[in-house]
């Protein structure tokens, strides 16, 4: 009733209007500027009224505010609309006059400005951005104002602005993420939150993409989730670092050039253009990422037998990876109406890299003489290719913040590779123990991945709103892995079972979640449910079939384990504190490889396998956070806790076949907890020099039945920013991890530091010099001990390296690009008309 009522009196001010007009309206301007009453029938030139509706703290643009175009006289409405998702509003159609534009937004103050159409003069007025004060008294001020940080705090996560950051110029989402506050970056390029392996999204959803293959110049920012609500997946155990791309918000076209080389083979080169004129917007990128990384590694083993001390097991080595990426994305938004817009978009990213090493070894008797040596001489390559499409349809109503979208996104993923290597042993007067041992592998990798997903948000009073929603994921892989041997009384190479196997994996997870958010009594609340039914199936050959799945919820007994709660509370102290809580609930079901039934070579003294009886792990996740701002300063604290049962945790025990070749498996422990104390805090130091630091403290346990670990730990970023005269900005970061345990040893302590320096020639150019790891101190070293045996390994991913860029952008606002020409003869229509008028 409320809309049909609404609908009438829409139409009866237009009615009216019209009237008005055929009626003569009472006009009084001169020819061809129609005077100031709006009804005046002597204005048949048709006006366009346009503008951007923003933050008046952020400046960033306001989606879904209410425009209205108002007679002053009457207050009667003329026309409305609601603003895009980058703010933009337009009405087409309008009579020259004076007018009273009124804008609305839940969370800002109103705003009513007078507008004047003079029908020659200004057939297309641009206002310009209208920036909206925020209403701190409303439901929706997530976030405290102040002045624009290089980290802001919203209500479910933590906002990392990355145009506050010059190390990435030409780098990669990695190079973002290792000045990330609580992300630190392992060995492996694999980001983990507060000590846990996170979900990399893209958009707001999953993606198969490496953090190295997303170029760093097309992010806008990165969205720090450590405690995801129910809207997202319940296996984000680990949290969730939200890669946000840029977009194109401004009509006309804009865009930019990038060019990168440096030591070490390390080059890249890439640009992108945006072009938008209503009812279109088109996105294209394409980005080349080289390079020729020299890393370094050891392996130093002490093997026990009852006790004593059997043999050391000692290796060495320095591989050379020279690796080449391409990646390319577009995106097609097309308006069908002002409520309806459809997007197609997609991702293609297509490498390769190769990489020879040469590792020498040797075994050593208990009284450290030595038995024998070798070395090994590894060649590999490999080939991938992603390719990400993804078709969505969003429409909104007429009700600010009512909108549904429904996506489907398909991926693609094809990886090859090849592997030789060759073993020669040498007695320890320098002689040749046998014959060299040779191997060759051979691996096929496909994945074909669907993602099906409906969301519905409709805000039912103006403090209040429900969100539910739909999700299927779909996942194909199969795999193909083939070793074999030289065998030299046959001349050829033969299969080697024991390390070669084929599977195909199919898994399913189908989930559906239901969000309140309100406030009551000055608090701010969000609550939600998410049920998630999951299914895996595999099955592993060649010898013999063997299959393993599971099912969850599998009977009823564990239907009550497959909901997943989550809780929100947010209270404003002051005008510049507030205090957040949450709590959630996960689940972290076994990746693949962590429940295959078959042995993986990792070295000759080193196996890894699966364990298909391995169970999904629930963890309970609680936080409390504070955000304050003091002058121009300010300080993010968070206290977290996480209580994990059936802990899955790498084991290590000698292979029972042969005690001198260590299997690594993974089995479900009695439980870990980790509780912890991280932060941000942000001082400006002079008026052009900025310091952000951010600490981290935990302390964590793990326990199985026979094992248990505990121990506190800590890590901390700080990064200054100082802006000098003649556009010259130096960014400093360095990053500090101290000692960290596992269920079997700890990692040792990893420090390390980055150098930039920018020149701005002007507001479109600029040129960018890097060094990557200044001290080039960047290895990650592990322990690990038990009465089997006591194992120290170092890695390091890349030695240090210095780079220079380019960078240039380009670009020019203008709302008709496509239809100059139409423009042009709608106004030689208008003058024809006006002129029938006048006679």
């Amino acid at each position: 009733m409320k809309k049909i009522y609404s609908l009438i009196l829409l139409l009866v001010a237009l009615t009216g209007s019209v009237y008005a007009q055929r009626n003569g309206g009472g006009g009084g301007g001169r020819r061809g500027e129609g005077g100031d009453n709006p009804n005046s029938a002597r204005r048949a030139k048709i006006g366009r009224l346009y503008g951007k509706i923003i933050d008046a703290d952020e400046r960033r643009a306001i989606p879904y505010a209410s425009v209205a175009v108002v007679n002053p006289q009457t207050d009667s409405i003329i026309a409305g609309t609601l603003t895009k998702e980058n703010g933009d509003f337009s009405f087409e159609q309008v009579p020259g006059g004076r007018y009273k534009l009124i804008v609305k937004s839940l969370g800002f103050k109103d705003f009513t400005k007078p507008v004047a159409l003079r029908a020659q003069a200004d057939a297309e007025l641009d206002l310009g951005d209208i920036a909206l004060s925020a209403n701190t008294t409303t439901l929706g001020t997530a976030e405290v104002k102040a002045q624009r940080s290089m980290l802001v705090m919203g209500i479910d996560r933590k906002i990392f602005n990355v145009d506050k950051t010059i190390h990435s110029e030409g780098g990669t989402a990695e190079d973002i993420m290792k000045i990330v506050p609580s992300v630190t970056v392992d060995v492996n390029g694999v980001a983990q939150l507060r000590n846990n392996a996170a979900a990399i999204y893209v958009d707001g959803k999953p993606t198969t993409l490496a953090l190295d293959q997303i170029p760093a110049n097309l992010i806008q920012q990165i969205e720090i989730i450590t405690n995801p609500s129910a809207k997202f997946d319940a296996g984000t155990s680990g949290g969730i670092l939200n890669i946000v791309m840029k977009k194109n918000k401004i009509p006309g076209y804009n865009g930019s050039v990038n060019l990168n080389a440096g030591t070490g083979g390390h080059y890249n080169a890439g640009g992108n253009i945006n072009v938008k004129e209503y009812p279109v917007n088109i996105s294209l990128s394409y980005n080349v990422n080289a390079a020729d990384q020299l890393t370094y590694g050891y392996v130093d083993q002490i093997d026990y037998r009852r006790g004593a001390v059997y043999d050391y097991y000692n290796t060495a080595n320095h591989p050379e990876n020279v690796r080449l990426y391409n990646s390319g994305r577009f995106a097609f938004d097309y308006n069908l109406n002002n409520r309806n817009m459809l997007t197609l978009s997609g991702h293609v990213t297509a490498g390769k890299s190769n990489s020879d090493d040469r590792q020498t070894f040797d075994f050593l008797y208990p009284n450290r003489d030595t038995n024998y040596y070798g070395n090994r001489i590894s060649n590999g390559n490999n080939h991938n290719n992603n390719y990400t499409t993804e078709l969505a349809w969003k429409k909104t109503f007429p009700k600010k913040g009512k909108e549904w979208t429904a996506s489907v996104q398909f991926n693609y993923s094809l990886n090859h590779s090849t592997g030789y290597y060759q073993t020669n042993n040498f007695f320890t007067d320098g002689t040749v123990d046998g014959l060299a041992q040779l191997k060759q592998t051979n691996g096929n990798n496909r994945s074909y991945q669907y993602i099906l997903q409906y969301d519905y948000t409709n805000p039912i009073s103006d403090s209040a709103k429900i969100e539910f929603g739909f999700r299927s994921f779909i996942k194909n892989s199969a795999s193909d892995f083939e070793a074999d041997t030289f065998v030299y009384s046959d001349a050829r190479y033969e299969l080697d079972g024991p390390l070669s196997a084929n599977y195909n994996i199919d898994n399913m997870i189908n989930a559906a979640y239901f969000v309140y958010s309100g406030r009551y009594r000055g608090w701010g609340y969000q609550a939600g449910v998410r049920f998630e039914q999951s299914h895996l199936k595999g099955v592993t050959s060649p010898e013999t079939n063997q299959a393993f799945s599971y099912d969850y919820p599998s009977n009823s007994g564990d239907l009550l384990s497959a909901f997943f709660p989550s809780l929100y509370l947010t209270r404003k102290l002051t005008e510049s504190q507030e205090l957040q809580f949450n709590f959630s609930r996960k689940v972290n079901r076994p990746d693949f490889r962590q429940i295959l039934p078959y042995t993986t070579f990792i070295n000759e003294r080193s196996y890894q396998r699966g364990n298909p009886a391995l169970k999904p792990e629930f963890t309970n996740l609680a936080e409390i956070n504070y955000n304050y701002f003091f002058g121009q300063h300010n300080l993010i604290a968070g206290l977290y806790f996480r209580q994990t049962e059936g802990a899955i945790s790498g084991f290590t025990n000698p292979l029972d076949s042969n005690p001198n070749i260590l299997l690594t498996t993974f089995i479900n422990g009695t439980g870990r907890t980790l509780f912890g104390l991280d932060g941000s805090l942000r001082i400006q130091l002079a008026k052009n020099v900025d310091w952000t630091t951010s600490p981290n403290i935990f302390d964590t346990k793990i326990s199985t039945d026979s094992i248990h670990n505990e121990g506190w730990a800590f890590n901390v970023k700080t990064n200054f920013l100082i802006r000098l005269p003649s556009a010259y900005t130096i960014q400093a970061s360095g990053s500090y991890e101290s000692r960290r345990i596992s269920l079997q040893g700890y990692s040792k302590p990893l420090a390390f530091a980055d150098l930039s320096v920018k020149k701005e020639f002007n507001k479109l150019t600029s040129m960018t010099l890097s060094v990557n790891d200044l001290f080039n101190s960047r290895t990650h070293e592990s322990i690990t001990q038990t009465a089997y045996y006591y194992q120290d390994v170092l890695r390091r991913r890349e030695v240090r390296y210095v780079k220079l860029g380019f960078q240039m952008r380009f670009g020019k606002t203008d709302v008709s690009l496509f239809h100059r020409k139409r423009a042009k003869d709608s106004e030689e229509s208008d003058q024809q008309m006006q002129q029938q008028l006048d006679n």
